[in-house]
């Protein structure tokens, strides 16, 4: 009983988490970058307004894949399009393009049950090209348990250009349905052993 219990907790916990990397493809516009305001991947929802840019355009950063670009269109939100929360883990980041090739701060605000707010920014290095386009960011424990990310308009006087791509998210199951599910196989468990007696 007790070892079919430990096997039952060990599964609802590698249950409770199903990781996602977003990674924008295949491009909605192929060889070439148009401005959308929603995009939905492994049931991620981006909403705002941004490009989604292919590959191997000149002048962009280029990791071989599409990406999304973010210049002051509007402000982008993300989360899970069913609700849940989720672990916000990493995130690539690059200049926009030629024209932007300066370092930049992004901010991400990550907002939690209870109106708990967090917010972590990066830095990108301002180089273009010859494999330097996109750095790797990593969230901090702030961004673990998130109802969904924002970012900001960057005020007019500052420049808030960038690509990003490869977002790793994990989602996390909502709390009572994980419970419903471990109190019924327990349940299971208890209704077997009586039926063995």
């Amino acid at each position: 009983m007790k070892n079919t219990f430990l096997v039952l907790s060990l599964l609802l916990v590698s249950s409770s988490v199903s990781a996602a990397v977003v990674t924008f493809d295949p491009a909605s516009f192929l060889g070439s970058s148009g401005r959308i305001e929603t995009y939905e991947e492994n049931g991620v929802i981006f909403s705002g307004a941004f490009a989604h840019t292919d590959t191997g355009l000149a002048g962009n950063p280029d990791n071989g894949t599409a990406f999304i670009q973010y210049m002051d269109y509007s402000s982008m939100n993300f989360g899970m399009s069913n609700g849940s929360l989720f672990n916000l883990n990493s995130i690539d980041i690059a200049e926009l393009n030629m024209n932007y090739s300066m370092p930049a701060t992004v901010t991400f605000i990550g907002y939690r049950p209870g109106s708990v707010v967090v917010s972590q920014s990066f830095t990108i290095d301002g180089l273009i090209g010859a494999g330097s386009d996109f750095q790797t960011f990593f969230f901090d424990a702030g961004f673990q348990g998130i109802q969904y990310a924002y970012i900001d308009v960057m005020p007019k006087d500052q420049i808030g250009v960038y690509s990003f791509d490869n977002v790793n998210i994990q989602a996390v199951p909502l709390p009572a349905a994980a419970w419903l599910f471990m109190s019924g196989m327990v349940g299971l468990l208890r209704f077997g052993q009586r039926r063995k007696k």
